[in-house]
């Protein structure tokens, strides 16, 4: 699972000049000797964009899949790999890969994890101050302000995940049209990315 820098065809390819054939032949082959699937993908068919070439143009490729063998596709039979929308950050898209029906319908616990932005907030340390009891023994105390912590979360930095998942949609959208690249869909997308970028990279927030 990654990036294998090779095609398989000429269809996982847009723009630039005529695929080698011999190449894309020698890649499958390396493929079927080591008995593996390409388990493709659900979402944007190409996965790397390249950079801007001097007539504006720009050259797509699906760099980046799932291979599998025997084994493993009897196991997770009902696998399949999503392409996650490509941002700034990366000029690939991400993959995931799901291994199979959820079967618990019940919601999985998340482990707690450290924000970064919290410590650029004026209140925080006002608020680990006042959610932290010096009456009580550590773990009343580590439990009660994950508690505390998760609901000041939502209620201070709620709004910026709904905007960045509102923005991921919309790129995820863009570039799963058949239409891009090679529409207005390229300037939308420039001006999500640049919303994105902004909303990550806010001094205010200080997500990094």
């Amino acid at each position: 699972m990654g990036d294998f820098n090779d095609i398989r065809a000429s269809s996982e390819r847009i723009g630039g000049f005529q695929v080698n054939a011999h190449c894309t032949r020698w890649f499958q082959d390396r493929i079927n000797e080591a008995r593996l699937t390409d388990l493709g993908s659900k979402g944007p068919s190409m996965t790397w964009r390249g950079p801007r070439a001097m007539n504006g143009s720009r050259l797509f490729k699906r760099l980046d899949r799932v291979l599998a063998n025997s084994h493993f596709l009897n196991f997770f039979s009902e696998s399949y790999v999503q392409v996650l929308p490509r941002t700034e950050f990366s000029d690939h898209n991400a993959l995931l890969l799901c291994v199979g029906a959820q079967v618990n319908t019940m919601k999985p616990l998340k482990p707690f994890h450290f924000e970064v932005m919290w410590l650029g907030h004026d209140d925080f340390n006002r608020f680990i101050n006042d959610s932290w009891s010096t009456q009580e023994v550590l773990e009343t105390n580590l439990a009660t302000l994950q508690q505390n912590i998760d609901k000041w979360h939502k209620s201070v930095f709620g709004f910026v995940e709904k905007k960045k998942t509102k923005l991921l949609a919309r790129l995820k959208g863009i570039q799963n049209s058949k239409a891009y690249p090679f529409s207005f869909l390229c300037r939308l997308e420039c001006q999500l990315q640049s919303e994105l970028e902004s909303l990550l990279r806010s001094e205010e927030l200080k997500w990094f």
